[in-house]
């Protein structure tokens, strides 16, 4: 168990900077795309958020697939979905493409091979009290994927275009499949058997009636909007700015980086805190980054200090929101019960980045939506602060 436990964290880890260091590039995109095809940014920017919201309305039912059918297969059918949606959008040619391939495809396929599923074979593999820190360790690859993926787009674009560039991210993503051979196994512990009695409709009906669970949702709505407004419209806003493009490449590398460290920090931590008070934590730290960089001068010393300290509370919430969700729900229905929480955070993503390029349109700038972003991190840092984390006792069936 121990060891399938060490591969499944590798693997899974790979597979997360696989999936989210291609999709945390598109930012890079959005320019190159709008000017080639002489669209306006909100049709990108409309096209990411399509991708963000199918991301999260697939991300049950992929996690219902994976709960009953395994991880491994879940992951070839995602990643397989994802690879035909970059083949699709790198031959695009109207807004429709756009909404199809980048939007319904890629979404759908991210659903597929995302962590919700991946997490779903790491706490399968280890006991609870080692939640936190196996999921942090594994949502390390994101931050990988931000640090080596993320910069690696503007030369590319540069070399091969953005049709090409697209290409190349879909051979990252046919990658997936050899990792999904590691990740098919589905460990069955004593415990998670003894809670298979409970069925998936008593499962939801617990869930929806358990007022923690809500109000872990409404924060992952915060934490998706934060985190699409940045990789959409960080790069097109330091642009803007005066700075070299390339800056905002390194900005999103920096955030993925300095997320090494927090994701690991507050899986340290979560074993040993509770994790709703680092939960309102990570979101207070979020606001005050937001405040800080939306009123100073931008130059490229203050959006690298500025993607340094968010990146220390980037996806630190991850480990956390999940792990409180095993912690009072078990594992049996995990990937079921995390993936409609993930829902409320793909909903926010498609907020952060429609909104994002719709005022900016308006406006010419992103003064209001930095407002916007300010107020939510406040909002979620005091609505974890109630949650009832205590785990669900419920009469456990005896195993035969």
């Amino acid at each position: 168990m121990l060891r399938y436990g060490v591969f499944a964290v590798i693997a899974g880890g790979l597979v997360l900077a696989f999936t989210f260091g291609s999709r945390q590039s598109f930012g890079m995109y959005l320019e190159p795309i709008s000017s080639d095809l002489g669209w306006s940014v909100a049709v990108v920017s409309l096209a990411l958020a399509i991708q963000s919201i199918f991301w999260g309305l697939g991300q049950p039912f992929f996690g219902w697939i994976a709960d009953r059918f395994g991880t491994g297969r879940t992951l070839v059918i995602g990643s397989a979905i994802y690879a035909s949606g970059l083949f699709y959008a790198s031959r695009m040619q109207t807004p429709e493409d756009a909404y199809l391939s980048l939007g319904l495809l890629v979404g759908l396929g991210a659903a597929g091979c995302g962590m919700p599923i991946v997490m779903t074979a790491v706490v399968r593999a280890f006991p609870k009290e080692r939640h936190p820190l196996v999921m942090a360790l594994t949502a390390t690859g994101v931050s990988l994927g931000q640090f080596f993926v993320t910069p690696s787009a503007r030369p590319i674009i540069e070399a091969f275009g953005w049709r090409g560039g697209l290409l190349c991210l879909m051979g990252l993503i046919g990658l997936v499949v050899l990792l999904a051979a590691v990740l098919r196994s589905r460990p069955v512990s004593r415990s998670r058997a003894l809670e298979a009695e409970q069925s998936l409709r008593e499962a939801l009906t617990e869930a929806r009636g358990h007022s923690g669970y809500l109000l872990l949702t409404a924060g992952f709505f915060v934490c998706g909007f934060h985190v699409q407004f940045i990789v959409t419209h960080l790069p097109n806003f330091i642009s803007q700015s005066g700075l070299p493009a390339d800056v905002g490449g390194w900005a999103i590398a920096v955030i993925g980086i300095c997320n090494l460290i927090g994701t690991i920090a507050v899986g340290f931590l979560g074993s040993r805190f509770r994790k709703k008070y680092l939960l309102s934590g990570v979101y207070a730290v979020r606001a005050l980054m937001f405040a800080i960089y939306a009123f100073s001068p931008v130059t490229t010393t203050t959006t690298l200090i500025f993607a340094a300290g968010l990146g220390l509370a980037w996806l630190s919430t991850v480990p956390l929101t999940s792990a409180i969700i095993g912690q009072i729900f078990g594992t049996r229905y995990f990937g079921t019960l995390f993936g409609i929480v993930f829902l409320g955070h793909q909903a926010g993503a498609f907020l952060g980045a429609s909104l994002g390029g719709y005022l900016f349109d308006l406006t010419g700038g992103y003064e209001t939506i930095w407002l916007i972003n300010i107020g939510l991190g406040v909002f979620a840092a005091i609505i974890h602060l109630p949650i009832a984390d205590k785990p669900i006792v419920r009469p456990l069936a005896q195993p035969a």
